[in-house]
């Protein structure tokens, strides 16, 4: 087994899998194929520098909409989400800075740049160490679901197969660490 691992956005990893480039990926729901198996749902946070939040804060996500964010292009799955609940709130979203990739953007939030909204999983590390300060959005609560990705035209492997029993039990051992809420995947 060679094991290649690729970090990008939902829809190009979802080309990725299309073109047989990849075999497996993990991608937001809203962009896979319905055969496509869920993994976890995770809860969006608001992520400002070290002691931003209070530990006792509240943030709803109409209160969210209007603080400087950091955020991707309209291209990205949190964006698209955030835009369509403006939408809803008859809000416009407060952006100050458009930045591609978590790790530029978490650095920008470090520097003071502005607050970004991320998932769980992005930020759990940072939260944990208080070198990022973040508050899970809520009234309603924002979550995104993400998938395992699989190609449909062409059967999965042996290899494949075996890649994606390690994967499930890595992602249920992080949702059980915190990292995210974990759904029961279909095996």
């Amino acid at each position: 087994i060679r094991l290649t691992i690729s970090e990008g956005d939902s829809q190009a990893l979802r080309v990725a899998v299309d073109t047989r480039v990849h075999d497996l990926a993990v991608t937001l729901d809203s962009v896979a194929k319905p055969t496509s198996m869920p993994l976890f749902e995770e809860m969006l946070y608001a992520v400002g520098p070290s002691g931003e939040f209070a530990v006792d804060a509240t943030l709803t996500v109409q209160e969210a909409l209007g603080l400087p964010l950091i955020l991707p292009t309209r291209r990205h799955g949190i964006r698209i989400l955030l835009e369509r609940q403006a939408l809803i709130f008859g809000r416009e979203l407060n952006i100050v800075r458009e930045i591609e990739g978590v790790a530029s953007t978490k650095a920008a939030v470090r520097a003071g740049l502005g607050l970004t909204i991320l998932g769980r999983g992005a930020i759990h590390a940072d939260h944990e160490n208080r070198s990022l300060s973040a508050i899970a959005l809520t009234h309603p609560g924002l979550t995104r679901r993400l998938v395992l990705d699989m190609p449909v035209n062409h059967p999965p492997t042996r290899a494949v197969i075996e890649v994606r029993k390690i994967l499930l039990a890595v992602v249920r051992k992080l949702g059980v660490d915190g990292h995210w809420a974990c759904l029961s995947p279909k095996m």
